[in-house]
């Protein structure tokens, strides 16, 4: 690829291109420690239609994303795949920094590690959501 050229990737049954911006209205933050000093983080955006998780890396790149039928499935689906609230933690503050705006579209080494449900236990995900390999209940 020719230097300053842009990649496009196609995601969730749609395009986006790397650095694209996401507009996330939330900042409760939540996290999961995944190995030493790495964290993923995630936040929960509600509308009319559902609730979207965005997963997002400690450098504001958001790589994932899930859709539930509501905020209600989509806390309880978090907590399920061990995620923690940051506000209900106490002590992340101490040593995490959650990730700050603007955020933007970024891959992930190992690709869509939540939606592809490698990395996601069994949720209550919103139907028809387009969730590429995602496991739904009925």
């Amino acid at each position: 690829m020719p230097l300053g050229g842009t990649v496009s990737l196609t995601v969730y049954g749609g395009n986006w291109l790397v650095n694209d911006p996401v507009s996330i209205q939330s900042r409760d933050y939540w996290f999961k420690v995944t190995e030493m000093l790495q964290q993923n983080w995630a936040l929960i955006d509600s509308g009319n239609d559902g609730a979207k998780v965005y997963f997002v890396t400690d450098t504001s790149g958001v790589f994932d994303e899930l859709a539930f039928a509501s905020e209600v499935d989509a806390d309880a689906a978090l907590r399920r795949n061990d995620f923690r609230r940051f506000s209900e933690d106490p002590r992340a503050a101490s040593y995490l920094r959650c990730p700050e705006p603007p955020f933007r579209h970024s891959p992930h080494p190992n690709g869509p590690i939540y939606s592809s449900g490698r990395f996601w236990k069994s949720t209550l995900l919103r139907k028809g959501a387009g969730v590429a390999g995602s496991r739904q209940t009925p």
